[in-house]
């Protein structure tokens, strides 16, 4: 570098810095990174001579970890070097580092379309995941689309049972969270999760199907992502201009909109 030029790299604050040197000096596609925690500078200077060796960046971490996750899903990187003990970096907190889509939507809507298009893209099928994040044994279904989505949507829903939330607890998991239950179907609006019912029942059953509303106009005229079966989830999940029922066999049972 010729000492007569100068550099200036910087970002809102020490997390994004990382991101911005990483960025300047290493290559669009990383093999592997440093990790250490913002708030202990001597873990940093530890993971130095082994950045060094290996040829990578070292990324600052903070409590939030989106700025980092970002960077690393960008660039295709979940080999890390975890510098420090557990109370800096959890092995909770580790595992979230490396996870592909991990809370990087900016909208419960955006986790959804991304979930859809990771769903035909990368060849899941129909069937009732029983892995926490929900659907990484490949599977899915109606329900387990809205899992995964909101799993990677917010930290919030990741408290779901294995496997993810259901049409049997789904009722009973949103209100918890704070959703606002809708009885009117006239009442729909983008992003609500619909729970239908088979004709005639009144308890949950392996029947019952959930979808998010995409866009309504209306109860016979709605855009959906649906995950109901082998076909929607090849075509990406999004159905339009269908009827709330396409198969004559459900009937709306409630929603719920997010708070």
């Amino acid at each position: 570098l010729d000492c007569r030029e100068m550099i200036r790299l910087a970002g809102s604050d020490r997390v994004e810095t990382s991101v911005k040197v990483a960025e300047e000096f290493f290559g669009e596609k990383l093999e592997q990174a440093v990790i250490t925690y913002s708030q202990n500078f001597p873990d940093g200077l530890s993971g130095g001579p082994v950045a060094f060796s290996l040829k990578a960046p070292v990324l600052l971490a903070d409590d939030h970890n989106k700025t980092c996750v970002k960077y690393l899903r960008n660039h295709g990187c979940n080999n890390l070097i975890i510098m420090g003990g557990q109370a800096n970096i959890s092995d909770e907190s580790a595992e979230y580092l490396t996870w592909s889509d991990a809370d990087t939507y900016s909208s419960f809507m955006e986790a959804l379309a991304g979930t859809a298009d990771l769903a035909q893209k990368q060849g899941w099928l129909y069937g009732n995941s029983e892995t926490l994040p929900p659907c990484e044994d490949g599977l899915v279904a109606c329900d387990r689309l809205i899992s995964r989505a909101l799993w990677a949507y917010d930290t919030y829903y990741r408290d779901q049972p294995v496997g993810g939330m259901t049409v049997f607890n789904m009722e009973a998991y949103l209100t918890a969270k704070g959703w606002e239950r809708i009885t009117q179907v006239d009442a729909l609006q983008v992003g609500d999760v619909v729970l239908m019912k088979t004709i005639g029942s009144s308890t949950p059953n392996a029947l019952w199907h959930s979808f998010v509303v995409a866009g309504f106009r209306s109860p016979d005229d709605i855009d959906k992502y649906d995950a109901g079966n082998q076909s929607r989830i090849d075509a990406g999940c999004l159905a339009q201009g269908v009827p709330i029922d396409q198969w004559e066999m459900r009937e709306f049972y409630c929603a719920f909109r997010m708070p």
